[in-house]
């Protein structure tokens, strides 16, 4: 009897509680896939960088065990509240306690370990189009469909969900042993507790929290200007944390300030519908605090994972554009030899040995005065300068058009946006070994100048005659190679002996080398923070859509009754159905807005100050296929929780 009653109970378990089997399922299967891909010899032995990869994967799997663990334990519990009438007629028919709490745990480890296993099927799938995507975008290898197995990637899974069952079940069973008949009975009618009781507190606590919530969003731009831009970061958290919370604690007050608004109050079927939510709104204002933290970390997450896989490859062009770049400060270099190392290492397609010069004055410093990159880079207070020739020669290199001086003219050129605001506002005259100069013209391309090298953020284009009475401050080489260079030859050129025209060696801190490795190794550091960043916000998505889903379903007994008396009140159908549809929109909705909006702003964290002109057109791509992936996600889970609750509706007017 005992095992008919349990598998019964599991089927209508299953049934009831949907949204907790698929999320495990799709979790298990995330988990899974992503431990296979940690364990997997076949990409570490092509990529020696992919154990970056393998640990980054592995810290962001324990948190997601760790949040997974909260989500078993939050199911467990509303299911043995949600069941505790079922559980005290037992009781009262005479069955055991312990049978009682047995049976209870059989249910969710049956529950828990069918969902497991589907996991792994799923998992087993999903872990072939990560490794398709990295064999054939990444590393350039043929992918063929193979079923892999690892048994070490399917013990550390299992590991996870079992401590998440362990933990979660040992304390539901020790609530169940202490529970008495009558806290079983009337345990799911007692009225849930507040967060805040009094409605004035509660809206209170909504206004200030909504002028911290803008003020966190407004200072957002103002981080990376600010003297501490860390100590900056953190405050503004604090301040998108708690006004994110607060909102969501107030917004039950909000709503009930609605109700008593006469326009809105006796218009059709309103009434009911703002009281259908508001009615546990006051105790469920901290889950809706929690659920939009979360919701507002997933939505970041997948915006920092379409970023890293569309933004920051066009950053690394831009920053570094030669794939070697070489200063030494020494009048003239010998770079021959330099020149045949990275002939044989990666073939050379293009080489532009050029020299930087001193000034002699300092206009263009003075005029950055305490700009935010100024800061890092200023380690001269000279202005450094190019001849046109040689600027030119450089924008052939990098595919730009050369551009043309009167030998009464220089022209600024720095890939910093900021540079340009500031320059712009000023003229900045400047005389050169006696000869005044008025400015050209300011370019802002991608040159090399992101580290110090090419100057110190700017260079100063001078006519070839001018630069000739200047003295020379250091030897430069850009190079262009056929393939990526490697890390060895970086390793090779950094301690290279170069020498100067007068013979002597020249110091290892005299030399500065930017190197774009590129291929794998590059790639594989983006992809990594990429899918890492994805695996935690589709999970924290599927969190948040199951607790919200589990929430609809709770005192389902009390809107099966509600529902039922605007049947016999004469309501049609439809409109019952469009008042349903219309409180599980809200419900779900609800903690959207303010991540939604917030997160049209806090993506700004990951554009670098004064790239706006270069990220923003690649950026509103991320954060329209952040939104495309978060909706497709999100409302799969509302459709079926409408679909479910319009069956239990439909339940209480046959009964």
């Amino acid at each position: 009897m005992y095992v008919k009653l349990c598998l019964r109970n599991i089927q209508r378990s299953a049934r009831e509680y949907w949204a907790y089997g698929i999320t495990i399922s799709l979790t298990a299967a995330l988990v899974y896939a992503f431990d296979l891909l940690i364990t997997s010899q076949e990409l570490s032995h092509l990529s020696a960088d992919f154990e970056t990869t393998s640990a980054l994967l592995l810290i962001v799997s324990a948190v997601v065990a760790a949040i997974t663990m909260g989500l078993v334990r939050y199911a467990t519990r509303f299911m043995m509240e949600r069941r505790s009438r079922e559980f005290a007629n037992y009781l009262l028919l005479g069955m055991r306690k312990k049978k009682v709490c047995r049976l209870f745990l059989i249910e969710n480890i049956g529950l828990g370990f069918g969902s497991f296993l589907c996991g792994l099927a799923l998992g087993s799938l999903l872990y072939q189009i990560i490794r398709s995507i990295l064999l054939n975008s990444l590393l350039e290898e043929s992918y063929s469909f193979s079923i892999d197995f690892s048994f070490s990637a399917l013990c550390l899974t299992f590991l996870y969900f079992f401590l998440a069952y362990l933990l979660a079940l040992r304390k539901s069973r020790r609530r169940l042993k202490k529970a008495s008949i009558y806290d079983l009975m009337y345990g799911g009618v007692r009225r849930e507790k507040t967060v805040l009781r009094r409605p004035v507190l509660r809206f209170l606590i909504f206004l200030l929290s909504f002028f911290s919530l803008l003020t966190g969003l407004s200072g957002i731009p103002e981080i990376y200007q600010s003297p501490d831009p860390g100590l900056t970061l953190v405050v503004i958290l604090i301040l998108l944390i708690t006004g994110i919370y607060g909102v969501h604690i107030g917004i039950p007050s909000f709503l009930e300030s609605l109700c008593k608004l006469p326009f809105i109050r006796w218009k059709k079927a309103r009434l009911f519908l703002l009281r259908q939510i508001t009615s546990r709104a006051g105790s469920n204002g901290a889950m809706m605090g929690t659920v939009a933290l979360l919701l507002s970390i997933s939505l970041f997450c997948f915006i920092i994972g379409f970023g890293c896989r569309f933004l920051y490859p066009v950053m690394e062009d831009y920053i570094c554009p030669f794939d070697i770049l070489l200063d030494v400060e020494a009048p003239q270099i010998d770079y021959q030899p330099a020149l045949q190392a990275i002939e044989e290492s990666c073939g050379i397609q293009q080489a532009t040995e050029y020299l930087l010069y001193y000034s002699g004055q300092h206009a263009v410093v003075d005029s950055l005065g305490e700009s935010y990159y100024h800061r890092f880079l200023s380690d001269t207070p000279d202005d450094r300068c190019i001849s046109l020739s040689d600027y030119n020669r450089l924008r052939v290199q990098v595919g730009l058009a050369p551009v043309s001086l009167d030998n009464r003219s220089y022209l600024i050129h720095t890939q910093f946006p900021e540079y340009i605001s500031i320059l712009e506002q000023v003229a900045v005259p400047i005389t050169i070994a006696g000869v005044p100069l008025q400015r050209h013209a300011l370019y802002q391309e991608g040159l090399g100048q992101e580290y110090g090298n090419n100057g110190t953020g700017f260079l100063l284009v001078l006519p070839d005659y001018v630069c000739s009475y200047l003295s020379r401050w250091s030897s430069c080489l850009a190079v262009s190679t056929s393939v990526p260079p490697s890390e060895e030859l970086a390793r090779e050129l950094y301690g290279y002996p170069y020498y100067s025209q007068e013979g002597y060696s020249v110091l290892e801190s005299a030399v500065s080398l930017q190197i774009r490795s590129g291929g794998d190794s590059s790639m594989i550091g983006y992809l990594s923070i990429s899918f890492a960043a994805f695996y935690l916000g589709i999970v924290l998505l599927l969190i948040c859509a199951t607790v919200l889903s589990l929430q609809q379903t709770s005192g389902i007994s009390a809107q099966q009754y509600r529902f039922s008396l605007l049947n016999r009140l004469g309501v049609s159908e439809s409109q019952r159905n469009r008042l349903a549809f219309r409180q599980l929109a809200i419900s779900f909705f609800l903690p959207t807005l303010v991540p939604l909006f917030s997160n049209l702003f806090i993506f700004r964290m990951v554009v670098p100050l004064g790239y706006e002109r270069l990220f923003f057109p690649i950026a509103w791509k991320s954060l329209a296929l952040t939104y495309f992936l978060f909706f497709l996600i999100y409302i799969c889970y509302f459709i079926a929780t409408y679909l479910s609750f319009q069956r239990y509706i439909r339940d209480a007017y046959s009964g």
